[in-house]
C-alpha cells in the first residue's frame, strides 16, 4: 500500500510495484521484514527506473529550491538593501552551520561526494537567478549551493517529497500475518531514505490488530482537493496580503463590509495553523477533513469587487 506522494523522482508508485514484481520472479524471504530490505535494495539498483542524469535533476531541484526558500523573507520596513543582504548573508553561514543529523543510513562521506559532484551545476544555476533577486542575494554564491545540497541531505523528506510505504503479509516462516510501515524519502546519493515508522506482527498473544493509513495526507487532500500544506500557504499568502489591501485603494461601505467578513473567515480557517510556519512538520492524528470554504471565499470575493466599484 502507498500513501501520500504518487511517485518517487518522476516515476509512479506502481510502476515501480510491477518491475519490484517481475524483479522478485520466485525469490522468497522468511520474514515480511526482509522482503521489504529487497524492495529498498531493488530501488538502489534500478538504473532503468532512475537513471543518474534523473536523481541528479531532482535532487538538484530540491536544492536550489530548499536554498531559495530560506532567503524569502517579509519586507522590513526601513530596511536597507545593504542590511538585507547582511542578515541573508549571516542566516545562509548560521544555517550551514547547523547540526541536524543526517538520516541513518547516510553519512558525510555522501554528502561530500555529491557537493564534489553537482555543487558546481547548482552554483550555474544560482548566478543565472542573482539578477532577479537583486541585492539580497546571497553574496557567497559557492556557499549558498553548499547550504541547499546539505538542505537536502539532511531532511530529504521535507525537500524531495515522502511517501507512505506499507507492507503486509507473511514471509516463509511467518506463521500469521505482519505489517511494516516505513516512510520513504526518496534516493539520496543512490540510497533510499526509508525510515521505520511501525511494525507490527499477529502472535498468539494478539490475535488481532486495526491501524489506519493516510487518514491526514489523502482524506484531506481528497476532500479538499488539494494537500494541506498548499492549502496553508496559499491562505497565508491571502490573510497577508489583505492586511494592507484596504489602504491600498479606497473601499465602498459595502466593500469594507466584505472584507470584515472575509477576514473573519480566513481567522476561523486559521485556529490550528497561523501560529507556525506551514513547512513545520504537524503531528499525524487523526482530524476531520478541512473545510476550505471554497464557495464562501467566490461569495466574498464578488461582494468585494462589487463594493470596490
Amino acid at each position: 500500500m502507498i500513501f501520500d506522494s504518487s511517485d518517487i523522482f518522476r516515476v509512479p508508485w506502481e510502476i515501480v510495484a510491477k518491475a519490484f514484481r517481475n524483479e522478485l520472479a520466485k525469490k522468497s524471504f522468511n520474514s515480511l521484514a526482509e522482503y521489504a530490505a529487497e524492495f529498498s535494495s531493488f530501488l538502489e539498483k534500478s538504473p532503468r527506473l532512475f537513471p543518474s542524469e534523473i536523481q541528479k535533476s531532482v535532487f538538484l531541484e530540491g536544492a536550489r529550491s530548499a536554498a531559495l526558500r530560506l532567503t524569502m523573507r517579509p519586507e522590513v520596513p526601513g530596511e536597507s538593501p545593504e542590511a538585507r543582504l547582511a542578515a541573508t548573508d549571516s542566516m545562509v553561514a548560521a544555517r550551514r552551520a547547523g547540526a541536524k543529523p543526517f538520516p541513518p543510513n547516510i553519512d558525510i562521506s555522501d554528502a561530500d561526494q555529491i557537493l564534489a559532484l553537482w555543487k558546481d551545476d547548482l552554483v550555474k544555476a544560482f548566478v543565472e537567478w542573482r539578477e532577479v533577486f537583486g541585492k539580497s542575494f546571497p553574496t557567497d554564491v559557492a556557499s549558498f549551493a553548499e547550504l541547499g545540497i546539505l538542505e537536502v541531505f539532511k531532511d530529504p523528506g521535507k525537500q524531495l517529497g515522502t511517501t507512505g510505504l506499507v507492507f503486509a503479509g507473511f514471509g516463509d516462516h511467518d506463521i500469521f500475518p505482519a505489517f511494516c510501515e516505513f516512510k520513504s524519502c526518496g534516493i539520496v546519493a543512490g540510497k533510499h531514505v526509508a525510515i521505520e515508522v511501525k511494525q507490527v506482527a499477529i502472535t498468539h498473544d494478539t490475535p488481532a490488530w486495526l491501524d489506519s493509513f493516510a487518514q491526514t495526507d489523502m482524506s484531506d487532500t481528497f476532500s479538499m482537493g488539494i494537500s494541506r500544506g498548499v492549502y496553508i500557504s496559499v491562505m497565508n499568502t491571502i490573510h497577508g496580503g489583505l492586511r494592507s489591501f484596504p489602504t491600498s485603494r479606497p473601499l465602498t461601505q459595502a466593500g469594507h463590509l466584505a472584507l470584515s467578513r472575509l477576514s473573519a473567515f480566513l481567522a476561523a480557517s486559521f485556529r490550528q495553523d497561523a501560529a507556525s510556519p506551514v513547512d513545520e512538520p504537524k503531528p499525524k492524528a487523526a482530524r476531520a477533513p478541512i473545510d476550505c470554504g471554497v464557495f464562501s471565499l467566490a461569495h466574498f470575493k464578488f461582494v468585494l469587487m462589487s463594493g470596490i466599484r
